[in-house]
């Protein structure tokens, strides 16, 4: 019990932590849409997408990280070291 309080203690900051940026970042998505609209500069004008499009692509984007977050952490927990793991992910994405 000491050790698992201790772990708690230690790691659980850390994990609220995560989450919170994990939210500012999904957050960002809506801000990224309005920003600079005022002076015909934002992200639909420049990428040339409809708000259909927009709409589209965050739907997409949150459906997939919803189907790959299961099983990622299922391989960090059970197979590799989060360490690793996580090191090849940031690889693989910068490979792609």
């Amino acid at each position: 019990r000491a050790l698992n309080r201790r772990l708690d203690l230690r790691v659980l900051p850390l994990c609220c932590w995560v989450y919170l940026l994990n939210f500012l970042d999904r957050g960002n998505i809506g801000n990224s849409k309005v920003l600079n609209a005022e002076t015909g500069d934002d992200l639909l004008q420049q990428t040339h997408t409809s708000a259909n499009g927009y709409a589209l692509t965050v739907t997409l984007f949150s459906i997939a990280y919803t189907i790959f977050e299961v099983p990622s952490n299922y391989v960090m927990k059970h197979y590799v070291r989060p360490s690793r793991w996580l090191g090849f992910l940031l690889f693989a994405w910068g490979a792609l």
